[in-house]
């Protein structure tokens, strides 16, 4: 902690992108981010604030959940989806930093019901946000959800064994995670 503010520095910190960082905040979102540690995380945006609108529902004023996760390796694939939530769900995925102005991700309604879900190809390794957003004009779309995601890390790439092993990543086809290496 080289600058003295309580946070760890790069390369440790996700947030800094290099050693003259000074800006390790990515994210600033009037609710606490939720690290995404499983392939399945529980939550619920009633009571939350809406800080940010989806690509794909502009019209969306309703409260979101904002998720983080570092991947150390590309990956071949990478599906998200809010199956299994209790109402109308967008999900929306950015890269780097949460107020970036592309989604590299959006969908509203491609799961089931009016659940979401996105498959992405060849996701470069680094810090994403995941949004869990409602699809109401009005922000009535909340309440309790289901974050589900699974993806696909490329042979020869860098691997986080507490990925592997909670079900959420998986090596590709013939190779396991050796050695925060998928081979």
């Amino acid at each position: 902690d080289n600058d003295a503010d309580m946070l760890t520095d790069f390369p440790a910190d996700p947030g800094c992108s290099q050693a003259s960082d000074n800006n390790e905040v990515d994210c600033e979102d009037s609710d606490p981010l939720v690290p995404v540690t499983m392939s399945t995380t529980i939550g619920n945006t009633t009571g939350s604030t809406h800080d940010f609108t989806p690509s794909c529902r502009t019209t969306s004023t309703s409260p979101e959940i904002v998720h983080e996760i570092t991947f150390p390796g590309e990956l071949e694939t990478l599906t998200v989806d809010t199956d299994g939530s209790g109402y109308d769900t967008t999900i929306y995925m950015r890269a780097g930093d949460c107020d970036a102005a592309t989604d590299v991700a959006c969908d509203d309604d491609s799961g089931a019901g009016l659940q979401s879900l996105f498959t992405v190809t060849n996701v470069a390794s680094g810090l994403y946000f995941i949004f869990v957003d409602g699809f109401s004009s009005g922000g009535t779309s909340q309440g309790a959800y289901r974050l589900n995601i699974s993806g696909v890390i490329k042979s020869g790439e860098a691997c986080d064994m507490s990925q592997i092993s909670s079900g959420m990543l998986s090596c590709a086809t013939g190779t396991t995670c050796t050695s925060g290496i998928c081979q």
